[in-house]
């Protein structure tokens, strides 16, 4: 990638909303769609990507994100999950601060991706919950999510939490390679939140042409 805009550190930003709010949803509901998985191997597992957008499919696999962000944004009523991935976004982006000082961590994470290349997301995911509990979980703050005992206690579960916990790391430090910071979030808000609503267009426009698309198929 080359060039750093204001749209890129939006769409690293919904990432790591993203990512966070699907590592709460399994914990306090036992939302696991497939897909989500997919999404966060995915987004794990690429390492070359020409821009940012392709790091997540495009604008449609942001759209989750994008939506909760242009919410935190806007500001309105406030929700529990907003409140807990709100949380969790900060300590995520703690975390990031702090890995690049750790570069056996680093290489580590870096082995684990290369070891789930060209694998189903369901075996990737027990490589990546691995590799975070020898490396995230011990750089602080740790992140203790919130949730069900039935879903936290489930090690199928516990493995998928992780792994979109590690994701949204991943995106968090996507968002410090792309230029993005405390500074940004507090400052340029407005910029955010227009960039995010042209990605949000760009997201659903997407989303129907696919539909449509296999509608005619």
């Amino acid at each position: 990638m080359s060039g750093h805009s204001a749209s890129d550190r939006a769409a690293a930003l919904a990432g790591v909303a993203q990512f966070a709010g699907y590592a709460h949803d399994l914990a306090a509901d036992g939302n696991n769609e497939r897909a989500r998985l997919a999404a966060a191997c995915g987004v794990l597992q690429q390492t070359n990507p020409d821009s940012t957008l392709d790091v997540f499919g495009g604008p449609a696999g942001l759209l989750d994100g994008i939506v909760f962000m242009r919410a935190q944004l806007e500001g309105g009523e406030t929700v529990a999950r907003h409140a807990h991935v709100s949380r969790y976004m900060g300590q995520i982006m703690r975390i990031a601060g702090r890995l690049h000082k750790k570069p056996e961590y680093l290489e580590r994470i870096r082995s684990a991706i290369a070891l789930t290349q060209g694998r189903p997301a369901e075996e990737a995911c027990e490589t990546f919950d691995s590799v975070y509990r020898d490396t995230i979980s011990h750089i602080p703050p740790r992140i203790m999510v919130q949730g069900h005992g039935s879903y936290l206690e489930n090690p199928h579960f516990a493995q998928q939490i992780r792994t979109q916990l590690l994701a949204s790391v991943r995106c968090a430090i996507l968002w410090r390679q792309v230029g993005g910071g405390f500074v940004q979030l507090l400052l340029l808000r407005g910029r955010l939140g227009t960039e995010l609503m042209q990605l949000e267009r760009e997201a659903r426009n997407h989303a129907h042409a696919r539909r449509d698309s296999e509608a005619g198929e």
